[in-house]
């Protein structure tokens, strides 16, 4: 079997970090993959956009994406080996796993296939690229319900929570810490992820619509509830006694295409 090239870009929270780093160089070895090339690049606003456009139109994801690599310096391993690619993303996934403070935070990139390797290679050289990603875009019928929640706010939220994550607090406790009045109601409702329907949703039209529906809930908490079932699949929106009312709101969701469901609070059964 020939051998494979590709790429790991070392975000400024691993390069930091000597434990972080001195694992990855011990992974490397045992998946006897070669670094033939390192370099040093700094990250500017138009690479992010190239590098990640599936968060283009998720102003929070965005801002936090540019508070973290914006103007950074960031290191960029070439590697080469059999398998390099599969092998690649078995590292990433082992250091993420261990170490990474939140879904934006997470330590490394490496591409997941060879056509993404070639692209964010070619960003990388400062070649313009044709996205490979679908932009995401909510349902033309929701837009005038969407618009609802103005920029404005989700960047005050996206502000707000890079601060805390800057206080080296670790995005999933930050998360309960914020939800953990949620446990002590008799029935929970559930956010779902879904990756059935034809329409790829933006995390801020997610956002919007659950706040235009839960009146009760507040922008950070919905978007911190959406960037958990991302990471775990599931992540629970909010906790009644009203069981009705839950399925009302559930019902309402998944007419705006997010999945949901209505379960009994596991804290009250034990």
């Amino acid at each position: 079997m020939l051998n494979e090239k590709t790429i790991f870009i070392l975000k400024p929270d691993m390069q930091n970090n000597k434990l972080i780093f001195d694992y990855f160089v011990k992974l490397l070895k045992i998946n006897k993959l070669t670094v033939y090339k390192k370099e040093r690049t700094i990250f500017t606003e138009n690479m992010i956009h190239e590098m990640w456009p599936q968060y283009i139109g998720d102003v929070i994801s965005t801002r936090m994406l540019h508070n973290y690599l914006s103007n950074k310096v960031i290191i960029i391993i070439y590697i080469t080996g059999r398998q390099a690619i599969k092998k690649s993303l078995k590292i990433k996934y082992k250091i993420r796993s261990r170490f990474a403070v939140s879904p934006i935070q997470n330590c490394l990139h490496c591409p997941s296939n060879n056509i993404e390797y070639i692209y964010d290679r070619n960003v990388l050289k400062g070649e313009k690229q044709e996205i490979s990603y679908s932009n995401k875009k909510c349902p033309y019928q929701d837009r005038e319900r969407y618009s609802k929640v103005t920029e404005k706010n989700f960047l005050r939220i996206a502000d707000r929570l890079w601060i805390e994550l800057s206080q080296n607090k670790n995005y999933f406790d930050y998360y309960y810490f914020v939800n953990k009045n949620k446990l002590h109601f008799q029935y929970q409702l559930v956010l779902v992820e879904n990756e059935s329907y034809v329409y790829d949703l933006s995390n801020n039209y997610v956002a919007s619509v659950i706040y235009n529906i839960i009146p009760n809930l507040n922008i950070l908490s919905i978007y911190l509830c959406i960037m958990n079932t991302i990471s775990n699949g599931e992540s629970i929106l909010v906790s009644s006694n009203d069981y009705e009312t839950l399925v009302k709101y559930k019902q309402e969701l998944e007419k705006r295409y997010l999945l949901g469901k209505v379960i009994e609070s596991a804290t009250r059964n034990s």
